[in-house]
């Protein structure tokens, strides 16, 4: 018994996603992605963003890798979902006294007492 999978259509005549539906591992590769792109160029993006043709070949790298072809807006909206989350997060972090983050598990952490105080 073969397990081939069919070969994709090109890229430029593969059909689009109607609708982005991003699964966690597709938006980890995503952030990751964007940061080897931003440690390559330069934290002071002049932008804050990325030029067409990274954009393109961040889809191309989706398309090859899961078989999905989102349209430009639909990594742009994700784009700028993922920094929203971020300046959440970053804000909950430094604004909540008795909050921390343990970079080595990726996670918050705080002390019993914040966590009953918060609970209430």
């Amino acid at each position: 018994m073969s397990s081939k999978k069919t070969p994709l259509p090109p890229f430029e005549i593969a059909n689009e996603e109607a609708q982005a539906d991003w699964k966690p591992d597709q938006e980890t590769f995503l952030i990751n992605w964007m940061k080897e792109k931003v440690i390559a160029h330069g934290e002071g993006r002049a932008t804050g963003t990325f030029s067409k043709n990274e954009w393109l070949e961040l889809r191309k790298d989706c398309y090859k890798k899961w078989g999905l072809k989102y349209s430009s807006k639909a990594f742009k909206n994700k784009f700028t979902g993922l920094k929203e989350r971020f300046k959440e997060f970053k804000k909950l972090v430094e604004a909540a006294s008795g909050l921390g983050w343990n970079p080595l598990l990726s996670t918050v952490e705080a002390t019993d007492l914040w966590w009953n105080e918060y609970a209430k």
